[in-house]
């Protein structure tokens, strides 16, 4: 889809801590998780969620033309949840 290649992640921050990494000497994108996982606005929600739980990755990269226009977290899904919950 696009040229993005890194996304920095949690996962990778503990990678680097169990490691003993420098965080004077580290730069980010070295930290970083290779080739994220991307979807177009189009997805549907669920195979996003599916995507992410597939992938085990809290974030998802929204693209088009060749362009990042966002982000989706899992955070975002849990925040819907409650929104949900609150109408019911």
């Amino acid at each position: 889809m696009l040229g993005l290649r890194r996304v920095l992640q949690r996962a990778d921050l503990l990678r680097f801590r169990d490691a003993r990494g420098n965080p004077k000497a580290a730069r980010a994108w070295e930290l970083c998780s290779f080739r994220p996982v991307e979807a177009s606005p189009a997805t549907p929600a669920r195979q996003v969620a599916r995507m992410m739980a597939q992938h085990k990755v809290h974030h998802v990269v929204i693209t088009e033309d060749h362009k990042v226009i966002g982000f989706v977290s899992a955070l975002d899904f849990v925040e819907q949840f409650l929104l949900n919950e609150r109408s019911r």
